[in-house]
């Protein structure tokens, strides 16, 4: 008997929201952070970017200027429950932070239902589009930035 392990056979109607659907390191939130796109809407920020994965993952960023404890927890919850009733219609492969700023009056499931959806699909509406702008060790040697 080997000690690997064997992972979990998933079904397609699994609705389920797992360990592997949620960012844990930091890393993975540094890297969506720099080269993530963002959509915002009344005071919910989605920054998403492209992982490569084979299903999307989010992350929460909930400060606690946004309330006390059982406020926060309860963001949480609430984002954590969209994300997994329509993680089977979003894109796959794509890593989404959700930011609350701070002064949001809490909103209903059902307010959050019709927003988040909307925003991580034109966050990553605006990965898949190319860059306006020149990067520096792109850019011809002698022109300015304008």
């Amino acid at each position: 008997m080997t000690s690997e392990r064997i992972a979990p056979q998933v079904r397609p109607d699994d609705q389920r929201l797992r360990k592997s659907n949620r960012l844990r390191r930091q890393a993975d939130f540094a890297r969506t952070y720099a080269t993530g796109q963002r959509a915002w809407n009344r005071g919910v920020t989605i920054c998403a970017c492209s992982a490569g994965l084979p299903e999307s993952r989010i992350g929460l960023s909930i400060s606690k200027r946004v309330g006390s404890s059982p406020v926060r927890n309860r963001w949480k919850r609430l984002l954590r429950e969209v994300f997994r009733r329509h993680k089977a219609t979003l894109p796959t492969g794509c890593d989404f932070i959700v930011i609350v700023r701070p002064g949001t009056p809490l909103m209903t499931l059902a307010e959050l239902d019709r927003i988040v959806p909307d925003l991580m699909t034109r966050a990553v509406r605006k990965c898949d589009r190319p860059s306006r702008r020149v990067r520096p060790e792109n850019r011809e040697p002698g022109t300015k930035i304008k």
